[in-house]
């Protein structure tokens, strides 16, 4: 993950006054994909502030359960004690509903993305991801929450399968009963023109960055990069649901 000097892994306050960030064009594209008899993937926006890509899981109706749960409580979600506090309730919410809907298995995976006056808010949690395009270059700005990352994080060779599972195992889901999961809530830098991206793995899982990168940066709108992403998606073999948001982003100055 590459991150500019101004990002950061915390929310924090700004200090004085700042620029507030506006958002001139978002379009939002999902594909059940060729292979998959149901789409578990859900989106949603909230008055072109509030952004959420999700991933279902736990067989059809469990995954598509928890992810419309999933983004239908991120969007209706209180943050006034913190995105984080915010996302551990949302965590119960989703558990506690399939669980009592005879669902104990379903989860979700969820990134989101606040813009509240000069900050721009990330929120993370399991292997869905957000992207930034900015100059030509694609930043990965969210963690993967599997073992894959946690092997890597512990200096043994990711690729390898140990007594947790599967590398691409979840590690963190929202529906997950361990209130102690890792849920990640950042704030990035926004420049003018800066376009970002969130997107399910059946995106990234398929499309390399490269080529990522030249479809949300030759595409002139935002709806014509998220069909083009998602096309791409399915042109690679249709493995999974496929979903991205794409959002682009200016530096809002009296």
């Amino acid at each position: 993950m590459r991150l500019s000097p101004d990002d950061e892994d915390t929310m924090r306050m700004n200090v004085g006054p700042a620029p507030a960030l506006a958002v001139t064009g978002w379009a939002g594209r999902s594909s059940i994909g060729l292979t998959r008899r149901r789409n578990e993937d859900a989106w949603g926006e909230q008055n072109g502030r509030i952004f959420v890509v999700a991933d279902g899981m736990g067989g059809a109706e469990g995954g598509s359960r928890a992810s419309d749960l999933s983004v239908s409580g991120f969007l209706t979600a209180d943050p006034s004690q913190g995105w984080l506090q915010a996302m551990r309730h949302l965590n119960t919410t989703v558990h506690k509903t399939c669980t009592a809907e005879g669902l104990p298995s379903a989860g979700s995976t969820l990134v989101g993305l606040a813009i509240d006056g000069p900050r721009c808010i990330t929120i993370s949690i399991g292997d869905s991801r957000i992207y930034r395009l900015r100059d030509g270059d694609l930043d990965l700005l969210t963690n993967d929450h599997n073992i894959r990352s946690l092997r890597f994080e512990e200096g043994l060779d990711p690729a390898e399968r140990d007594e947790r599972g599967k590398p691409a195992a979840l590690t963190s889901y929202l529906g997950n009963p361990d209130s102690n999961q890792r849920i990640d809530v950042g704030t990035i830098a926004v420049h003018d023109g800066d376009r970002i991206m969130l997107c399910s793995d059946g995106v990234h899982g398929q499309v390399d960055p490269q080529q990522l990168a030249a479809l949300i940066c030759l595409s002139n709108s935002s709806t014509t990069a998220a069909d083009k992403v998602v096309a791409a998606a399915d042109q690679a073999g249709g493995r999974d649901n496929a979903t991205a948001v794409i959002i682009d982003m200016e530096v809002a100055r009296p």
